[in-house]
C-alpha cells in the first residue's frame, strides 16, 4: 500500500512539473517574437503645402484667371471678373509622398460674394465633374496614380451670371475690386484598397 501511494504521488509530481515547465514554455514563447510593421507614408500636398497635419485644410483661392463665358458673346475677356465672365484655378494634389489610396473633399465657399449671380460652374479632373455629395465635392485618387506619383489638378471653374442686374454687380465691384478670393476646405481620408 505505501509503494502504490509512493508511486501515485512521484506520477503527480511529475504532472505537476510538465504541467508547470508547459505554462513557462507558452509565457515564453509568446513574448520572445519579433515583429515588424511597415508604416504606410500619407503626405498630401496640396498647392506645395502638407495638408496631412490637421484632419482639414482651410486656404484660399486667389490665382484666378478669366475668360469669357461660352454661352455669352463678348468681346473680349478682360482679365477681371465681371458679368458673362469665368473665373479658373487648379487646386493641385501632389501624391508623391503617398503610399496608400486615398479620397478628398472640396467645399468651395462663395458665401462671402453676398452675389446669387456668382455660382460654381464646375469642378473637375481631366474632363470629369466630381461628385457632388451634400455641398462637398469628392474626388478619388486610386493606388495606381500614387505609385506612378502623379499630380491629381483639381481645376474650378467660378462664373459670375449675366442676369442684368446693375444695382448687384456695381456694389459688387466697389466691395471687391473686381477681383475674387475663395475660401476652400480641403479633407483627405486614406482608403483601403
Amino acid at each position: 500500500m505505501k509503494k502504490k501511494i509512493f508511486y501515485i504521488l512521484i506520477i503527480l509530481f511529475i504532472l505537476i512539473i510538465a504541467s508547470i515547465i508547459g505554462t513557462y514554455a507558452i509565457y515564453v514563447d509568446k513574448y520572445d517574437t519579433n515583429s515588424v510593421f511597415n508604416i504606410a507614408k500619407f503626405k498630401v500636398l496640396v498647392n506645395n503645402e502638407d495638408i496631412t497635419l490637421a484632419s482639414s485644410k482651410y486656404f484660399e483661392i486667389n490665382n484666378i484667371t478669366y475668360k469669357k463665358s461660352e454661352d455669352l458673346n463678348l468681346s473680349e475677356a478682360n482679365n477681371k471678373l465681371a458679368p458673362g465672365m469665368i473665373g479658373e484655378t487648379i487646386i493641385s494634389i501632389d501624391t508623391s509622398d503617398v503610399d496608400v489610396a486615398f479620397t478628398y473633399d472640396l467645399s468651395i465657399d462663395l458665401s462671402n460674394f453676398n452675389n446669387d449671380a456668382i455660382v460654381i460652374k464646375y469642378v473637375k479632373v481631366n474632363d470629369t465633374d466630381l461628385d457632388l455629395i451634400d455641398n462637398l465635392y469628392h474626388g478619388e485618387v486610386s493606388l495606381e496614380q500614387v505609385k506612378n506619383d502623379e499630380i491629381i489638378n483639381v481645376l474650378v471653374g467660378i462664373e459670375w451670371l449675366d442676369i442684368n442686374n446693375d444695382e448687384t454687380d456695381e456694389l459688387f465691384n466697389e466691395e471687391n475690386d473686381y477681383s475674387m478670393n475663395i475660401p476652400v476646405e480641403i479633407k483627405v481620408k486614406q482608403k483601403m484598397e
